[in-house]
This record gives structure tokens, C-alpha cells and sequence, in this order.
């Protein structure tokens, strides 16, 4: 009999009058029929026990307004007697449905979690410590692969847009549904066909910045966005430098370019971004950097590879640099386990940062933004190589595209796109393009809110 098919009578339902047992049930009925608020804000919350708290925490009717309150409604209560409570605590922790949080929040939870872990003894930080980082490796996996939402919420469609290489001055976009695992081809091509461009989403569009043109070979400030909405391509304000192989990401409600090359100053250690109405200089690298990689998590700017010609033979950069915008005046130098590899590709989800390689077995490494430890993904592998391939990420799947992949021991032009899941290592081969993305390919992930009726 379910706890809310209990229904007791009115002599039975006050307190005092009744058996222990049909106390119990009174108290169940009572608390399924409470809200979050009502029962989080209740001054037997606190006094609760752990089987309680987390049968009641874990119902999908529970309606909260965030995932994130859930987790500090029971962080009050174990708060109460941390140490006498910890298991409990620990049982509780995967009724929070992590998936439904954005990075960032998740982010502010785990380290909750450690300042929990730092007022207690070494052996129960430990404990505390295992639980942090076997979360983080598994991310949204935790408990349940697809989360039911507490309360209604809007629609999030996610889309992988590609721009393929220039081919006889035109350049187009294809754009391919996740949910639906189809191609679309936008007919519109780019105001200016371009290679060494760097591309993000942005505002809901995608935006292409810097490069050089295909036919002169210049360099270029000029940026330019593409709105699904409208289905047409619009200029945009251009950046303060001309900027070819610069990388692009957004971070914060601003768009950063970084790095890159012109034909005055050579290769660029310097970064801007736009707040949406101009362009400001922002803080350079350590290293300056062309065709390099950027990515954006938590709250930090990540740029890996990337080439320097400033000497007579070009140098690649096997380091990684990172920088929080809003917090500090340089950035550091990841601590380096792993060498980047020449051509591979650098995407983020859910708080780790991935290195997909271009080499003879395309592995693929991991960085935890939220410890700064490297790793290495399940079975570390795709499962057919390619090079000059693009890559993206969202929801904990990598997915890559375009490029060229070895067939009888040589490299062919693909329509290819296969997603990775780096917690299993499968790799699973989805609809192809439209047409052949080229060598110079493009990709990134829009999201767009469809609200409901």
C-alpha cells in the first residue's frame, strides 16, 4: 500500500490517540500530502530520519522550483549532526537529479560537498572526497539516465550546426537534429566565404568570426551570425583585430576571440569579446596561439594547441592555459599529464573538458574543470580515426564530424558523424551530412527554448 493511499480516520489521525504503526502511517499520509516548501520549512524536517528525507525527496510530484534547492534543504538537515549523519547524507545525495542543473550549478553543489568534507575527520573527508569525484566521472549518469522534471518546464532543443569547407567561393551550413538524428541544409550560404574562421553559439545564432578569405587569402575582422529563427545570415559589429585561426567561445553572456594571426603582428597571444553591443580588449595568453582550441566551463575560458609561427618553423603547443574572466588578471598554465596532440579537437560538457586527438588511434583524454586532474576516457577511443574533423559536445556525449577517415590505409573525404560516450566508450555511427563537410569543417552546438503552449 502506497503511503498516499492511506487515508486515516479522523480518530486515528490525531497524534496520541493511535498505535505507533498507525502513527506512522499518519505521519507518511501527512508528508505526501505536503509540499517542498511546506515540509523543507517544517520544524520536524530536521528531526527526520534518513529514510524519510529521502523517500520524500526523490517523489517526482515534489515540485520544487530547482534541483539546487533540494540539495541545500538537505544539507540544512545534515547539517543538524554532521557526523552521526554522513551516511544518511551520502544515501540522500542521488535523489538530486543532477541532470536537470546547469554546469555551473552542479559546480556550486560539489563544492559545497567539500566544505561539508573539511569539517570532519580524515577518514570521513575521504569518504566524502570518493563520492565528489565518482560523481564528477559519472555526471549526469547518477541514478537515473533521464530525470523526470519536478515542475513543467520549457522545451530545450539541441542542434549541431556545421560549416563546411569553401568550395568554388560558397560556403554552407547544415544543421543536424539531435532528437530527430536528421540533416537539414540551410540554402543561404556566407556573406563571405571563409577558412580559419572560429565559430560558437551565441544569443540563440551561431556566430563565425575571423579567418581569411578563401580566394586572397587575408585576413579578417569582419563577424557574422546566422539566426535559426529567420533562416538568413546578418552582419555583425567586427572585431578590433583581424584575426585568422582565432578560436571562438561564449562565456559569461559574452563572446571571447582569442588568439589567431595577421599579417602585421603574426601570431596573436591577445583575446576580445563582445557584450553584445561592442567589442573590448580582453586579457592575453600566456602563449600566443593560432588554429588553437577554446572552450568554456564553469566559470573558465580553456585555449589547448594551437600553432606559433613566430620563429622560421612553426611550433606546436602542446600546453593548456586557463582563465576565469571574472575573477583574475592572467591565465595559468594547466598542470600537464598529457600531451596534446597536433589536429585534435578540444570540447567541454557537464564540467569536464575533453581532447579529442587527431593520432593512429584518435584517443581521448579528459580534464575535471571542478579538480584540474587529468584522466583518460573509457576505453579512450574512437572507434575509426579521421583527421581535419570537427568536434562538439552537449548533455555528456561528444559528437564528431566531417573530415577525412582512413579506408584500406588511405584518407577519404566523410559525411560522417559519429557520437562518443566517454562513460562506456561507444562510439555509434548517426545519419550522415547532407554533403561532405570538407577538411576546413566547422561545428557547434545551438540550443533553442521551444515554450510550451
Amino acid at each position: 500500500m502506497a503511503e498516499s493511499d492511506y487515508e486515516p480516520s479522523c480518530k486515528s489521525a490525531k497524534p496520541g490517540d493511535s498505535s505507533i504503526s498507525d502513527e506512522y502511517l499518519y505521519q507518511a499520509y501527512r508528508r505526501s500530502r505536503m509540499s517542498f516548501r511546506e515540509f523543507s520549512e517544517d520544524r520536524e524536517f530536521l528531526t527526520a530520519l534518513p529514510h524519510e528525507i529521502k523517500s520524500f525527496l526523490k517523489r517526482d510530484e515534489l515540485l520544487a522550483d530547482t534541483e539546487e534547492d533540494i540539495y541545500f534543504a538537505l544539507d540544512r538537515w545534515y547539517q543538524k549532526y554532521p557526523v552521526a549523519r554522513l551516511d544518511g547524507y551520502i544515501g540522500a545525495l542521488p535523489v538530486i537529479r543532477f541532470a536537470l542543473l546547469s554546469s555551473r550549478k552542479v559546480y556550486k553543489v560539489l563544492k559545497s560537498i567539500e566544505t561539508n568534507a573539511m569539517k570532519l575527520t580524515e577518514d570521513l573527508r575521504k569518504r566524502i572526497t570518493s563520492y565528489h569525484w565518482k560523481f564528477a566521472r559519472q555526471r549526469i549518469n547518477h541514478v537515473m539516465a533521464n530525470p523526470t522534471p519536478r515542475t513543467p518546464r520549457a522545451d530545450l532543443k539541441k542542434y549541431l550546426y556545421v560549416l563546411g569547407a569553401p568550395r568554388n567561393d560558397e560556403q554552407f551550413l547544415q544543421c543536424y537534429d539531435i532528437d530527430s538524428n536528421s540533416w537539414t541544409f540551410v540554402k543561404e550560404k556566407i556573406p563571405i566565404s571563409r577558412i580559419d574562421a572560429g565559430i560558437a553559439a551565441f544569443n540563440g545564432c551561431v556566430w563565425v568570426a575571423g579567418g581569411q578569405t578563401a580566394s586572397e587569402r587575408k585576413s579578417l575582422d569582419s563577424v557574422c551570425s546566422y539566426d535559426p529563427n529567420t533562416q538568413m545570415w546578418s552582419d555583425e559589429e567586427p572585431m578590433n583585430q583581424k584575426r585568422c585561426g582565432c578560436a571562438l567561445t561564449t562565456h559569461d553572456g559574452k563572446l571571447y576571440a582569442v588568439g589567431g594571426r595577421n599579417e602585421i603582428e603574426g601570431t596573436l597571444k591577445t583575446s576580445e569579446y563582445y557584450d553584445g553591443s561592442v567589442w573590448k580588449d580582453g586579457v592575453s595568453m600566456k602563449e600566443p596561439r593560432e588554429n588553437l582550441e577554446l572552450v568554456s566551463e564553469i566559470d573558465e575560458l580553456f585555449a589547448a594547441g594551437g600553432l606559433d609561427r613566430r620563429s622560421t618553423s612553426a611550433v606546436y603547443r602542446k600546453s593548456m592555459e586557463y582563465h576565469r574572466p571574472t575573477v583574475d588578471s592572467i591565465w595559468c598554465i594547466a598542470k600537464q599529464k598529457r600531451l596534446l596532440r597536433p589536429g585534435g579537437r578540444l570540447v567541454s560538457t557537464q564540467g569536464i573538458v575533453y581532447f579529442v586527438g587527431w593520432d593512429i588511434e584518435s584517443t581521448v583524454v579528459e580534464y575535471q574543470a571542478f579538480s584540474g586532474l587529468w584522466g583518460t576516457a573509457a576505453k579512450q577511443t574512437l572507434r575509426v580515426p579521421r583527421k581535419d574533423f570537427a568536434a562538439a559536445a552537449t548533455s555528456g556525449i561528444l559528437y564528431v564530424v566531417g573530415g577525412s577517415m582512413q579506408f584500406a590505409g588511405e584518407f577519404q573525404e566523410t559525411k560522417s558523424l559519429q557520437s562518443f560516450d566517454p562513460l562506456t566508450g561507444e562510439t555509434t555511427d548517426l545519419a550522415d551530412t547532407v554533403e561532405p563537410a570538407g577538411a576546413d569543417v566547422r561545428a557547434v552546438i545551438v540550443e533553442r527554448t521551444i515554450l510550451p503552449e
